[in-house]
């Protein structure tokens, strides 16, 4: 098993613990861009949980995370996007790990949208 994946039975309520912990230290409360790009970055860190088979798994729940408004959703990503630590930290890490290009994926969706 890859270090990038992390036991479903220890993870979920740790994961949920430091994320919230991280949302408040950013200041990202109510931000569901600022809150994914959390998210990302802890993924990076440390890893996904084993209850996903791919990294592909994980982003399909991923995007539930966002808003559900198409508005609010093309915000999101364009917050997630505009972080240099999007393109610095959580891109190159993916997919290197995952051969997943995080970026692609979110700029596809974005132009999907208009």
């Amino acid at each position: 098993m890859s270090k990038f994946y992390i036991s479903s039975n220890e993870s979920e309520q740790n994961r949920e613990l430091r994320l919230a912990e991280k949302v408040k230290e950013e200041n990202a409360s109510g931000d569901l861009g600022r809150q994914g790009l959390i998210q990302l970055l802890d993924v990076v860190e440390h890893g996904i949980s084993d209850v996903y088979g791919t990294f592909e798994e994980f982003i399909f729940d991923f995007w539930f995370d966002l808003s559900w408004d198409p508005d609010g959703q093309r915000k999101d990503i364009q917050t997630i996007l505009a972080d240099s630590r999007f393109e610095d930290v959580v891109c190159p890490a993916i997919l290197k790990e995952w051969c997943f290009d995080v970026k692609e994926e979110f700029q596809k969706a974005l132009s999907d949208e208009e």
